[in-house]
Protein backbone atom coordinates (compact mmCIF):
# COMPACT_ATOMS: atom_id res chain seq x y z
CA UNK A 1 0.00 0.00 0.00
CA UNK A 2 1.35 3.32 -0.97
CA UNK A 3 0.75 5.96 2.32
CA UNK A 4 0.88 9.32 0.44
CA UNK A 5 0.91 12.68 2.49
CA UNK A 6 -1.78 15.62 1.20
CA UNK A 7 1.50 17.54 0.03
CA UNK A 8 2.67 14.51 -1.91
CA UNK A 9 -0.99 13.75 -3.45
CA UNK A 10 -0.49 17.61 -4.47
CA UNK A 11 2.67 17.77 -5.99
CA UNK A 12 1.31 14.61 -8.57
CA UNK A 13 -2.14 16.03 -9.29
CA UNK A 14 -0.04 19.60 -10.32
CA UNK A 15 2.45 17.49 -12.35
CA UNK A 16 -0.17 15.26 -13.97
CA UNK A 17 -2.22 18.22 -14.68
CA UNK A 18 0.46 19.72 -17.25
CA UNK A 19 1.71 16.51 -19.03
CA UNK A 20 -0.38 15.46 -22.20
CA UNK A 21 -1.05 11.93 -20.98
CA UNK A 22 -1.06 9.80 -24.76
CA UNK A 23 1.94 11.29 -25.26
CA UNK A 24 3.92 10.25 -22.09
CA UNK A 25 2.44 6.79 -22.35
CA UNK A 26 3.15 6.48 -26.06
CA UNK A 27 6.96 7.39 -25.04
CA UNK A 28 7.04 5.18 -21.97
CA UNK A 29 6.03 2.36 -23.53
CA UNK A 30 8.10 2.47 -26.58
CA UNK A 31 11.46 3.49 -24.68
CA UNK A 32 10.52 0.14 -22.73
CA UNK A 33 10.24 -1.98 -25.76
CA UNK A 34 13.54 0.21 -26.89
CA UNK A 35 15.89 0.19 -23.52
CA UNK A 36 14.35 -3.12 -22.37
CA UNK A 37 13.90 -5.13 -25.91
CA UNK A 38 13.13 -8.72 -23.95
CA UNK A 39 9.87 -7.26 -23.14
CA UNK A 40 8.85 -7.20 -26.92
CA UNK A 41 8.00 -10.05 -26.94
CA UNK A 42 4.30 -9.68 -25.46
CA UNK A 43 4.02 -7.63 -28.62
CA UNK A 44 4.70 -9.80 -31.07
CA UNK A 45 1.61 -8.54 -33.10
CA UNK A 46 2.33 -5.28 -33.42
CA UNK A 47 4.78 -5.42 -36.86
CA UNK A 48 7.81 -3.87 -37.29
CA UNK A 49 9.91 -3.34 -33.56
CA UNK A 50 13.45 -4.03 -35.43
CA UNK A 51 14.81 -0.34 -34.27
CA UNK A 52 14.48 2.70 -31.66
CA UNK A 53 12.85 4.81 -34.80
CA UNK A 54 10.40 1.74 -35.68
CA UNK A 55 9.04 1.11 -31.91
CA UNK A 56 8.40 4.96 -31.37
CA UNK A 57 6.70 5.65 -34.90
CA UNK A 58 4.64 2.62 -34.06
CA UNK A 59 1.02 3.14 -34.34
CA UNK A 60 0.33 0.46 -32.40
CA UNK A 61 2.71 0.89 -29.51
CA UNK A 62 1.65 4.26 -29.27
CA UNK A 63 -1.87 3.31 -29.27
CA UNK A 64 -1.17 0.37 -26.56
CA UNK A 65 0.75 3.05 -24.70
CA UNK A 66 -2.09 5.34 -24.45
CA UNK A 67 -4.28 2.34 -22.78
CA UNK A 68 -1.31 2.15 -19.84
CA UNK A 69 -1.26 5.35 -19.30
CA UNK A 70 -5.16 6.05 -19.28
CA UNK A 71 -4.88 3.42 -16.65
CA UNK A 72 -2.60 4.82 -15.01
CA UNK A 73 -4.30 8.12 -14.71
CA UNK A 74 -7.24 6.20 -13.24
CA UNK A 75 -4.77 4.82 -10.75
CA UNK A 76 -4.26 8.69 -9.98
CA UNK A 77 -7.69 9.23 -9.36
CA UNK A 78 -7.56 6.42 -6.48
CA UNK A 79 -4.37 6.84 -5.20
CA UNK A 80 -6.20 5.67 -1.45
CA UNK A 81 -6.86 2.04 -3.64
CA UNK A 82 -4.27 1.45 -6.14
CA UNK A 83 -4.52 -2.45 -5.34
CA UNK A 84 -8.04 -2.41 -5.71
CA UNK A 85 -8.21 -0.38 -9.23
CA UNK A 86 -5.39 -2.41 -10.59
CA UNK A 87 -6.74 -5.72 -9.95
CA UNK A 88 -8.15 -6.85 -13.13
CA UNK A 89 -5.21 -5.43 -14.98
CA UNK A 90 -3.16 -7.63 -12.73
CA UNK A 91 -4.94 -10.83 -13.52
CA UNK A 92 -4.74 -10.12 -16.89
CA UNK A 93 -1.06 -9.02 -18.03
CA UNK A 94 0.16 -11.90 -15.00
CA UNK A 95 -2.10 -14.56 -14.75
CA UNK A 96 -3.04 -14.72 -18.45
CA UNK A 97 -0.39 -13.41 -20.16
CA UNK A 98 2.10 -14.51 -17.67
CA UNK A 99 4.39 -10.63 -17.96
CA UNK A 100 7.20 -10.80 -15.65
CA UNK A 101 6.03 -8.58 -12.77
CA UNK A 102 9.66 -6.71 -12.67
CA UNK A 103 8.50 -5.27 -16.54
CA UNK A 104 5.71 -3.27 -14.16
CA UNK A 105 8.64 -1.50 -12.34
CA UNK A 106 10.39 -0.88 -15.65
CA UNK A 107 7.49 0.95 -16.92
CA UNK A 108 7.01 2.99 -14.14
CA UNK A 109 10.68 4.04 -13.83
CA UNK A 110 9.65 5.15 -17.85
CA UNK A 111 7.41 6.88 -17.20
CA UNK A 112 8.96 9.11 -14.62
CA UNK A 113 11.89 9.27 -16.96
CA UNK A 114 9.29 10.37 -19.75
CA UNK A 115 7.53 12.75 -17.18
CA UNK A 116 10.69 14.55 -16.25
CA UNK A 117 11.90 14.68 -19.67
CA UNK A 118 8.30 16.46 -20.81
CA UNK A 119 8.17 18.65 -17.55
CA UNK A 120 11.82 19.48 -17.32
CA UNK A 121 11.86 22.23 -14.12
CA UNK A 122 8.21 21.52 -13.31
CA UNK A 123 8.80 18.37 -12.71
CA UNK A 124 10.31 18.86 -9.09
CA UNK A 125 12.21 16.86 -7.29
CA UNK A 126 9.24 16.65 -4.74
CA UNK A 127 7.28 15.80 -7.85
CA UNK A 128 9.14 12.71 -8.60
CA UNK A 129 9.46 11.85 -5.08
CA UNK A 130 5.58 11.48 -5.16
CA UNK A 131 5.56 9.79 -8.47
CA UNK A 132 8.17 7.08 -7.57
CA UNK A 133 6.54 6.34 -4.56
CA UNK A 134 2.85 5.97 -6.93
CA UNK A 135 4.51 3.55 -9.74
CA UNK A 136 6.45 1.48 -7.00
CA UNK A 137 3.27 0.69 -5.61
CA UNK A 138 1.42 0.16 -8.79
CA UNK A 139 3.93 -2.16 -9.50
CA UNK A 140 3.65 -3.66 -6.57
CA UNK A 141 0.11 -4.86 -7.31
CA UNK A 142 0.52 -7.29 -10.40
CA UNK A 143 3.52 -8.89 -8.15
CA UNK A 144 1.87 -8.97 -4.45
CA UNK A 145 -0.95 -10.74 -6.79
CA UNK A 146 0.62 -12.63 -9.04
CA UNK A 147 4.13 -13.79 -7.90
CA UNK A 148 3.99 -17.29 -7.30
CA UNK A 149 1.19 -18.02 -9.98
CA UNK A 150 3.65 -16.49 -12.26
CA UNK A 151 7.10 -18.33 -11.16
CA UNK A 152 4.91 -21.66 -11.10
CA UNK A 153 3.66 -21.06 -14.77
CA UNK A 154 6.99 -20.19 -16.05
CA UNK A 155 9.40 -22.43 -15.22
CA UNK A 156 12.72 -20.92 -17.25
CA UNK A 157 12.45 -18.22 -14.92
CA UNK A 158 12.06 -19.87 -11.47
CA UNK A 159 15.86 -21.63 -11.54
CA UNK A 160 16.85 -20.39 -8.12
CA UNK A 161 13.71 -18.36 -6.87
CA UNK A 162 11.56 -21.38 -5.53
CA UNK A 163 12.78 -24.01 -3.35
CA UNK A 164 14.31 -27.23 -5.04
CA UNK A 165 11.51 -29.80 -5.13
CA UNK A 166 9.12 -26.75 -7.36
CA UNK A 167 12.26 -25.30 -9.89
CA UNK A 168 11.34 -27.31 -13.05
Amino acid sequence: MVHLSDAEKNAISTAWGKVNAADIGAEALGRLLVVYPWTQRFFDSFGDLSSASAVMGNAKVKAHGKKVIDSFSNGLKHLDNLKGTFASLSELHCDKLHVDPENFKLLGNMIVIVMAHHLGKDFTPEAQAAFQKVVAGVAQCPGSQISLSYLSCCPSHTKGLLPPENNS
